[in-house]
């Protein structure tokens, strides 16, 4: 942190890397990435010890046990699955949501898991036997994020639907709805003494919560893109924040003052030209002027027809939609009034002329 240096590269996944966290240890580090794996790397030498393999569609996410032993990761696939980071096995895979897992957290005594999917709801997993103890509903959009309070008490998640609920995990009640973002919220966390909350949105803000008053106390901007994974520091005196603006960014807590800016990021988010995939719901795409492919947002429980998608065009030019139904954001330098589709027998192509001279082609994979 003293210079923000990179000091490492780790490779070897074959696609897109959606999540990393230490062990409690700091020996070790996990990823889980869109090659349907999660691999657990030796942060002294960067060598990949372990590649776990079992899930059959993207891994979203993976996340430690607290004393270290166990992996939880989760997938499109719509399962939750527990390893063991000593051998190896997946110890268990937990069932029941019905769409893709996006997030999931152990309790800080790690006899519990809670994850998040776009079926819109929250589940709280027995570490032990595996049963499905309660199933939070109240969002109206994919859950994007979950995480234990630090007691263990409450839940708190985040939704597509622009908010955060917290949750009480002996009644399932929601205690509280944090409404202020305007936009999608990707991520959410609680601070070491459980009395705040940080989200972050795709309105490109990151907002600090009080969680006894349930209100804002401050809202930080200085992101140009979509911010999407927030965290506190240990001592809960800094903030960091990463976004689509290519940028990772370090506040000060107290008074809101951004101390450092690191990164380049990735700034184009694209799915591997692979039929059977989906887009993950609701996300704002940063494109540069590649032709990229993507995949539908399509619920893989939705009945195909023989007919062809009707694409189009919203009126303010900000949105593709397929059947009058928004499926993909426009970044405003593609919007334009100059634009062409052409759907052929596997995918339906969009040409855009932008005011800049440049012409952009997406493509979207009929699947």
């Amino acid at each position: 942190m003293a210079t923000g240096a990179c000091e490492a590269t780790l490779e070897g996944h074959s696609s897109s890397v959606q999540w990393a966290a230490f062990s409690p240890d700091g020996r070790r580090i996990l990823s889980a990435s869109w090659d349907k794996t999660v691999k657990l790397w030796n942060v002294a030498t960067g060598t990949c010890e372990a590649t776990l393999e079992g899930h059959s569609n993207l891994v979203q996410s993976a996340a430690f046990s607290p004393n270290g032993r166990l992996i939880v990761s989760t997938s499109w696939d719509k399962t939750v699955k527990l390893w063991n980071v000593a051998t190896g096995a997946c110890e268990a895979t937990l069932e029941g949501h019905n769409w893709s897992v996006i997030s999931a957290a152990f309790s800080p005594d790690g006899r519990r898991i809670v994850s998040a999917s776009r079926d819109k709801t929250v589940k709280l997993w027995n570490v032990a036997t595996g049963a499905c103890e309660a199933t939070f509903e109240g969002h109206s959009w994919s859950v994007t994020s979950v995480s234990f309070s630090p007691d263990g008490r409450r839940i708190i998640s985040a939704s597509n639907d622009g908010t955060v609920k917290l949750w009480d995990t002996a009644t399932g009640a929601c205690e509280a709805t944090l409404k202020g973002h305007s936009d999608s919220v990707i991520s959410a966390a609680f601070s070491r003494d459980g009395r705040r909350i940080l989200s972050a949105s795709d309105d490109k803000t990151v907002k600090l919560w009080d969680t006894a008053m349930s209100a804002c106390e401050a809202t930080r901007e200085s992101h140009s893109g979509p911010v999407i994974s927030v965290a506190f520091s240990p001592d809960g005196r800094r903030v960091v924040s990463a976004s689509w603006d290519r940028t990772v960014k370090l506040w000060d807590t107290a008074t809101g003052t951004c101390e450092a800016t690191y990164g380049e990021l990735a700034h184009c988010s694209v799915l591997p030209d692979t039929a059977g995939t989906y887009i993950y719901p609701g996300v704002r795409i940063l494109l540069d002027e590649r032709g990229a492919r993507y995949a539908l947002d399509e619920h893989p429980n939705m009945p195909v027809t023989a007919d062809r998608p009707r694409f189009d065009i919203s009126p303010d030019g900000a949105w593709v939609s397929k059947e009058s139904r928004p499926i993909l954001w426009l970044h405003p330098e593609l919007r334009s009034n100059a634009f062409a589709w052409n759907t052929a027998e596997s995918f339906a192509s969009l040409v855009i002329g932008c005011s800049s001279g440049r012409v952009f082609v997406l493509q979207f994979l009929l699947i």
